[in-house]
């Protein structure tokens, strides 16, 4: 509608550009939280790869632990500055003037959903380390 309007009649919509950012952050944040879920993100496993497998084990959960601590800081720093942007009641900056809050708490979710995901990804993974261990030393 917006590219109608702007390049038909030369009239843009003053909230679309601002909308369009908002709904970007919040597809990103929570769509980082479904690609957790599914174990897809991005590995260059090339170095990995070439290590015992035991030690792989580790190195994915230190590796989980590691996205963990970034996740809650980035979830704690988000959901401050939604507290305040609340508080002071802030507006964007465009003629529609909306509220900005939601939109942050969006994003906060999403890194709270990772954090939840990492979590349970962590109890996984040391639980089947551990039990491949017992299994290698029980053969021995």
């Amino acid at each position: 509608m917006d590219v109608i309007l702007r390049y038909g009649f030369g009239a843009p919509t003053p909230w679309a550009g601002e909308m369009s950012a908002y709904l970007l952050a919040v597809t990103v944040s929570l769509g980082l939280a479904y690609t957790q879920q599914e174990n897809a993100h991005v590995r260059i496993d090339f170095l990995l790869c070439r290590l015992p497998k035991r030690f792989q084990d580790w190195i994915e959960v230190i590796n989980s632990v590691l996205f963990l601590f970034v996740a809650i800081t980035l979830c704690y720093l988000t959901w401050k500055n939604v507290v305040k942007s609340y508080t002071l009641k802030s507006t964007g900056l465009s003629l529609w003037n909306p509220l900005i809050w939601p939109g942050q708490a969006f994003i906060s979710l999403g890194f709270a959903l990772i954090s939840l995901l990492l979590i349970c990804n962590i109890y996984t993974e040391i639980k089947m380390v551990l039990s491949k261990n017992r299994k290698i030393d029980q053969a021995k």
